[in-house]
């Protein structure tokens, strides 16, 4: 029918259902149910990376992003591994993939930053100002400057967005015609491929 690869059976049954009408099955199989269809753990999604549960694939992202999975996963390793997915070309904007390669590394607070009239340590490219290095570290290596490098796979959206969890985000939101289960199915091929790379 289609290469589209699910995380559940009952996920793969609503695609069918919906995208594959055609095939529908016979009136035969009306009230079956399988042994593990009460269970309740099919729907239960957990991080790549550790075995917390999550409630949708961008907040997995957004814990992976934070640097506080147990796999030890930075936001810059998170967007080098999806820039190396084959299906990168339809959600990182052309010209970006250096920005995504080098990361955020070369943001980081500096002594210079402290300006001794206000004796506040301040951020070379906007108005942000913090009481201690730590605190103007926190901010560059947030993704407040980082540039828009992910972009929705929908030809009639095209939105960008800084963080891949906000990619993913913005496809669970069926905003457009792009989500997880539908579309290109980039996104989930995406998903798929950091599923199986990320250190557990």
């Amino acid at each position: 029918m289609c290469d589209l690869d699910f995380w559940t059976a009952e996920q793969l049954e609503d695609h069918d259902g919906e995208e594959h009408s055609e095939y529908e099955e016979d009136e035969s199989d009306e009230g079956y149910e399988s042994e593990d269809s009460d269970s309740g753990d099919e729907d239960e999604l957990y991080c790549f990376g550790c075995d917390r549960s999550v409630e949708s694939f961008s907040a997995m992202l957004v814990h992976l992003e934070s640097g506080n999975c147990d796999c030890g996963t930075t936001r810059d390793e998170l967007n080098r591994l999806a820039l190396r997915c084959p299906f990168s070309s339809r959600y990182v904007v052309r010209g970006r993939e250096e920005h995504l390669r080098q990361g955020q590394t070369y943001r980081r607070a500096r002594p210079s930053h402290y300006n001794s009239r206000t004796h506040y340590y301040e951020c070379p490219w906007c108005n942000f100002s913090g009481k201690s290095l730590y605190n103007l570290d926190m901010h560059l290596l947030s993704p407040v400057h980082d540039v828009k490098a992910f972009i929705c796979p929908d030809a009639d959206c095209r939105q960008l967005f800084v963080n891949l969890s906000g990619l993913v985000a913005h496809v669970e939101s069926y905003r457009c015609e792009e989500g997880i289960w539908v579309g290109s199915g980039s996104i989930i091929k995406m998903l798929d491929y950091l599923d199986g790379r990320l250190p557990s």
